[in-house]
């Protein structure tokens, strides 16, 4: 997409999207640009080897010529070296080093003709690139990328908070544990951080859609077959077997006694045991413990803990979090989720 900035036929699948990102170059609000990238191996300006090299694209901050006169920001070569410097000063390890790279587009490279970031310049816009390296880790490449936006942003004056301490082992924690997904209207939430590679009988409607909302835009879910896959980016976290079946539109406050105390819990929801836990029954519900072990098909009224389950039945790779399915004249009403932790 990037290399279709300067001429492109209407008949391209991507026209719609490259015309809307035009007109958010040419708003007026508008001021600078970054255009975040990942590039392979890492870029250097003499050749050290074939991963280090002026061929490559990693780790380096990107402008196509050094000044644009008459602009607020028109020290191209300045912003962009203030901002190699602050990333420098937080490396991870020394391999990781940024550059300056000058891609003095102007001067006759056709291919970067063609990209975002000279577009904007003709627009009268200071634009940078930022790349990271394919070769790092997702949380590695997303810190890079923090550190240089920050650095954009003081450059600007722009004021900004964050909730967190900007290290490579927080940035993990982030991508890794804040993320989960509801379904069908909040009937079912699953927590995504360490979810098994694949849940087996899980209840989707029979016309085969499956309604959900991710707490990241990063998540989607894609049906092939009879499962239906979560992804997080281009990352698979878990397929999801299909159990075709009616649903109500019912929502019920289930009482559930948690560790001796009683509490009310509603669908979607987890709740966290440390010992034990009873389900009260519920009149008309049929209630279903997925991986409880017991002699007989009663699983209300009855304390369940951690040693009646069968791991292999949790939906965490951990065997701490277990699906309780509730069912109204056999159609699904909605799932609760009981982590232990004891």
């Amino acid at each position: 997409m990037n290399r279709k900035f300067a001429q492109l036929s209407p008949t391209d699948p991507e026209y719609e999207t490259i015309e809307r990102i035009k007109g958010y170059i040419n708003s007026d609000n508008v001021k600078l640009i970054v255009n975040l990238h990942d590039g392979s191996g890492y870029y250097r300006p003499i050749y050290e080897d074939n991963q280090h090299s002026p061929h490559k694209w990693g780790q380096c901050s990107i402008i196509d010529q050094e000044n644009l006169e008459g602009h607020k920001y028109s020290n191209l070569f300045k912003i962009s070296q203030d901002v190699v410097k602050h990333v420098n000063k937080n490396l991870i390890i020394a391999e990781h080093k940024y550059h300056l790279h000058n891609t003095r587009t102007r001067e006759g490279d056709k291919e970067m003709e063609k990209t975002l970031t000279y577009y904007a310049i003709n627009q009268g816009k200071a634009a940078f690139g930022n790349e990271a390296s394919k070769n790092l880790p997702t949380h590695q490449r997303t810190y890079y990328h923090l550190l240089a936006l920050e650095k954009y942003m003081d450059t600007m004056g722009i004021e900004y908070k964050r909730k967190f301490n900007l290290n490579e082992q927080v940035v993990k924690n982030i991508i890794d544990n804040d993320i989960e997904i509801s379904l069908y209207n909040n009937k079912i939430k699953l927590p995504l951080s360490k979810i098994r590679d694949i849940l087996k009988y899980f209840p989707v409607k029979p016309d085969g859609t499956i309604d959900f909302v991710p707490s990241n835009p990063l998540m989607s879910i894609v049906k092939r077959n009879n499962e239906y896959i979560i992804y997080y980016g281009n990352r698979r976290l878990s397929r999801l077997k299909a159990d075709y079946m009616d649903y109500t539109n019912e929502n019920k406050d289930v009482e559930i006694t948690i560790d001796n105390k009683v509490k009310k819990a509603s669908f979607g929801s987890l709740i966290t045991v440390k010992e034990q836990f009873k389900i009260s029954p519920i009149k008309d519900y049929r209630v279903n413990v997925i991986g409880y072990t017991n002699n007989s098909k009663k699983e209300t009224n009855v304390i369940i803990n951690h040693d009646k389950m069968l791991k292999n039945y949790s939906i965490d790779k951990d065997g701490s979090i277990y699906r309780i399915e509730f069912y109204s004249k056999e159609k699904f009403a909605g799932m609760i989720l009981v982590k232990f932790a004891g």
